[in-house]
């Protein structure tokens, strides 16, 4: 599913990962583990496309596809995500960013989609409380 093969990536000209390879299968769960300053993050922003990290040597393959070169907006569109472990304090409520989200993806199912996300992950009674405010950690990874 996602193939990291030989990558260096630089911010402005310092070389911040040197030779980074993986690969993670489909439903794998993988943990990048490593002292601070390693590159954690600096690859996982590399691979999701942010235009800061440059990838200056290897590959970034996703299903087999090369999307090195792609923006990070169509590495989202194959369904390639970089979430924070503690997400940026966004005030706006749940339900207005979820229709804004689905109004953008999905434009002609909106609703149908809308209510299976909301089922799925269980938020019913999130959707009109400001994004974050008040919920408890697992609230705010769903």
């Amino acid at each position: 599913m996602l193939k990291v093969k030989n990558v260096s990536v630089a911010v402005d000209d310092l070389i911040v990962v040197k030779d980074a390879s993986l690969s993670i299968g489909t439903g794998e769960i993988h943990i990048l583990m490593g002292p601070n300053g390693a590159g954690k993050s600096s690859l996982l922003k590399a691979i999701m496309g942010i235009s800061d990290y440059r990838v200056v040597k290897g590959n970034i393959l996703f299903n087999g596809k090369d999307i090195t070169d792609l923006k990070p907006y169509e590495r989202a569109k194959l369904g390639i995500a970089l979430a924070h472990q503690n997400p940026p304090k966004v005030r706006v409520k749940s339900r207005y960013l979820l229709i804004k989200l689905m109004e953008l993806y999905h434009r002609s199912k909106v609703d149908e989609y809308l209510k299976k996300l909301i089922k799925e992950f269980n938020i019913e009674h999130l959707l009109d409380r400001e994004l974050y405010l008040g919920f408890s950690g697992g609230e705010i990874k769903r």
